[in-house]
């Protein structure tokens, strides 16, 4: 009997230590996230954590507005928005490929750990078509991303910054988008408490673009 027990209550000590190591795991991304943004006036040797973004969705549904993951199955019809945000300091790009190839700038900017954006800033983006994944690709750099003066890109300042429709400008968005997601290949990337966080390695790894894609998907 008194071996039933101890056996019983290692059990029950096991399950609880395996439920404390795993919300741990789960608030690691968020733990590290916020920790690179606290330290956001320290050297670089003083700071602590990854710098990053989170990322998660406004969703219009039926007149009806919810705050939602980026894996939330979208409708047609539905119109949805981005609620970003960073815990560094340079900027930001974010892009998405149409059916037809060509490449969509939905922001392109100056970012800083103050800031909280609503991409697009106005308005909402629509969900239509014929039913799939569609891939949205946030590039982030602490480093002025020269290609958007290569094309003449403005910067958003909040705001939508259409891409150019020439072919030239076309080219270099599409290397641009593909360079920055092979370069963010070692990024973290983990959803927690709704949110989707993408974290570098260190911040020596976000001085040139790099980039991690978020998948709609439509049902």
């Amino acid at each position: 009997m008194k071996k039933t027990v101890i056996a019983i209550y290692l059990s029950s000590l096991f399950c609880a230590l395996y439920f404390v190591c795993a919300a741990q795991e789960q608030s690691k991304a968020r733990d590290l996230y916020l920790s690179f943004g606290k330290t956001a006036n320290k050297s670089a040797k003083q700071r602590r954590g990854r710098p990053g973004s989170k990322v998660k969705m406004e969703l219009m549904r039926n007149n009806r507005l919810s705050l939602v993951s980026t894996q939330e199955e979208l409708l047609d019809g539905d119109r949805i928005a981005f609620r970003t945000a960073v815990n560094y300091r340079g900027y930001l790009m974010v892009t998405n490929v149409g059916t037809s190839g060509k490449v969509n700038v939905l922001y392109a900017g100056q970012v800083s750990p103050t800031i909280h954006m609503r991409i697009p800033a106005k308005g909402w983006i629509r969900v239509t078509g014929k039913s799939g994944d569609e891939m949205v690709n946030f590039i982030m750099s602490s480093e002025a991303i020269k290609e958007l003066r290569q094309i003449s890109i403005p910067e958003s300042n909040g705001g939508p910054a259409p891409a150019e429709s020439g072919a030239e400008a076309q080219k270099v968005l599409a290397q641009l988008n593909s360079r920055a997601l092979d370069q963010g290949r070692d990024l973290v990337i983990e959803n927690d408490g709704g949110e989707t966080y993408a974290l570098a390695a260190s911040a020596q790894q976000i001085r040139a673009p790099v980039g991690f894609s978020i998948k709609l998907k439509h049902k």
